[in-house]
């Protein structure tokens, strides 16, 4: 698995870091922000790659999130990478 790490200098010269890692389907291409990782159920061996999904937002997931839903509830992504068992919690990620 590649990794790259991406090194930000902030306004009091700490240094903060992001490690980025390849998406199963298009490497380090970028595909835009509205993306999401598929279970092994939706990702068929990799055929999910770049299929989109409506995702609608029902409620909060996470306690200390009391409205997470915005005007728009229910969005589109494209399906740019795999999330596999045991870390994947649900359908999308």
């Amino acid at each position: 698995m590649e990794h790259i790490i991406l090194y930000i200098v902030s306004d009091h010269n700490m240094f903060n870091y992001i490690v980025i890692t390849a998406s199963a389907c298009y490497g380090f291409q970028d595909q835009g922000v509205m993306i999401a990782a598929a279970n092994q159920d939706l990702w068929q061996g990799g055929a999910a790659c770049g299929k989109y999904f409506q995702v609608t937002c029902t409620g909060a997931t996470n306690q200390g999130v009391p409205h997470p839903c915005t005007d728009t509830p229910t969005v589109t992504v494209m399906i740019t990478d795999f999330c596999p068992p045991p870390g994947c919690k649900g359908n999308l990620d």
